[in-house]
């Protein structure tokens, strides 16, 4: 159970996530989707109840251990001032980063060849919240950040709302091929996504 003062947004909900699967979470505005992302993530507690991961229930104690094995990409990636590398590899030193796992997240993410058209590629400079950036390459960069983690739970928030048609079959794509490697949750509208949930 989960409600907000006496709002309820969930009561007796129980659902499994399988390992290794694309789950979809989809309704209308207002109907507990972002409360569920939130719970998943350890944001909010149950109201009653408990979020359990193989069989572990989440609490203080383990809720570190958690957040290191999940990447979250909202729907508003936020960039700050730096180069794309730093963007990506977003808390690893810049000398200590794995160069073949940043090229990889980078094709991963459909960024490739943007990289490739930019003289200065991945020490091309980003502007104060990315504005020398379109909104679908902000989000591919935000996927990209989160790919450069290695999560065993990837948990992505409309992750096509910026793109157009192309990318967005192409990113959906290299989406599904990920679930070898990870959980992932996508919170989506799209009909193109659910099909494949």
């Amino acid at each position: 159970n989960f409600n907000y003062d006496t709002k309820i947004i969930f009561e007796n909900f129980s659902c499994s996530i399988k390992k290794n699967n694309v789950t979809c979470i989809i309704g209308k505005s207002g109907r507990g989707k972002s409360t569920l992302v939130n719970l998943l993530l350890g944001f909010i507690r149950p109201s009653e109840g408990s979020i359990d991961i193989d069989g572990n229930i989440l609490n203080k104690i383990n809720i570190h251990e958690w957040h290191e094995k999940i990447s979250f990409v909202p729907q508003n990636v936020i960039l700050f001032q730096g180069t794309l590398k730093e963007n990506i590899i977003f808390g690893d030193e810049k000398n200590n980063f794995d160069e073949i796992h940043i090229n990889n997240a980078v094709k991963l993410a459909n960024l490739s060849e943007l990289i490739d058209s930019l003289p200065d590629g991945l020490n091309t400079m980003v502007s104060e919240k990315g504005s020398n950036f379109s909104g679908g390459q902000i989000q591919r960069i935000g996927i990209a950040r989160a790919l450069y983690r290695k999560p065993e739970l990837l948990i992505l928030d409309e992750p096509t709302s910026s793109l157009d048609s192309d990318t967005e079959m192409k990113l959906i794509s290299e989406i599904v091929s990920l679930k070898s490697h990870a959980t992932i949750v996508i919170v989506t509208h799209n009909s193109k996504i659910i099909n494949i949930c």
